[in-house]
């Protein structure tokens, strides 16, 4: 699948933030979970680019994107992908789509980029004040042997994304080992910089708002790993960029 689109890069902190497209049409820009790269939308793209032009992101830190300047919050991540899709003359209006920690950063995304975004999915969105039990993963990185790590890593699918452990196939197994082990970038970290909620404040700025706390996997088949942090922890709410 990645052959068959574009890559593209934009600045992101001393390096470059990665995008990947496919197909034409109107816009779709879909931002990914923690721990995880554009992969997280693997299921979802070719129906997707049929009849649009899907834009998915590798958010700073994660996937293939460079760490982004340090001391980063909500609003200085949607900054980056704010300037990302500017430099690659994303046209509005555009659709925006935020999963997990993507959508923590598509509300704020969608106050800086006012008037340009013409519609908003929120999909297990955290930061909304919405709390919820903390979830403990299965450590796996101290295991050696590939088939334990791969029972570890189908556990964690288990108990953060997937409602319907059948479901849980090993190309989602695959994308979630490789994700992890990649990601630099912790979303409880951006988390833990907040005070107030980003997403809840970003909702007027687009005509249409959906959101759903449903276990994404077995309904998007969004298929990696996501940040375990609770989502009563809420981001920091600066004034808006001028653009």
């Amino acid at each position: 699948m990645r052959a068959r689109g574009t890559r593209r890069t934009t600045p992101c902190g001393t390096g470059v933030m990665v995008w990947h497209e496919w197909g034409e049409g109107p816009t779709v820009v879909l931002l990914h979970g923690g721990y995880g790269s554009w992969t997280h939308w693997i299921r979802n793209i070719d129906a997707l680019a049929a009849e649009h032009r899907v834009v998915a992101a590798d958010l700073p830190g994660l996937g293939d994107s460079a760490m982004p300047a340090e001391p980063f919050t909500p609003w200085s991540l949607a900054g980056i992908l704010a300037d990302g899709l500017d430099e690659m003359r994303v046209k509005p209006p555009f659709h925006l789509v935020g999963f997990s920690f993507g959508a923590l950063l598509a509300g704020p995304l969608a106050v800086i980029l006012a008037g340009r975004v013409a519609t908003l999915t929120l999909v297990a969105a955290s930061g909304l004040g919405m709390r919820r039990p903390p979830i403990a993963l299965k450590p796996w990185r101290q295991l050696d042997d590939a088939d334990q790590r791969a029972a570890v890593h189908a556990e964690n699918l288990a108990r953060l994304m997937f409602s319907d452990r059948t479901r849980i196939d090993d190309l989602a197994i695959d994308l979630q080992a490789h994700n992890t082990a990649r990601a630099r970038i912790k979303s409880p970290s951006a988390l833990s910089r907040s005070a107030n909620s980003s997403a809840r404040s970003a909702c007027p700025a687009a005509s249409q708002v959906r959101a759903t706390r449903a276990p994404c996997s077995a309904d998007s088949r969004a298929a990696s790993g996501k940040s375990a942090s609770p989502s009563s922890a809420r981001p920091s709410s600066p004034s808006p960029r001028s653009r």
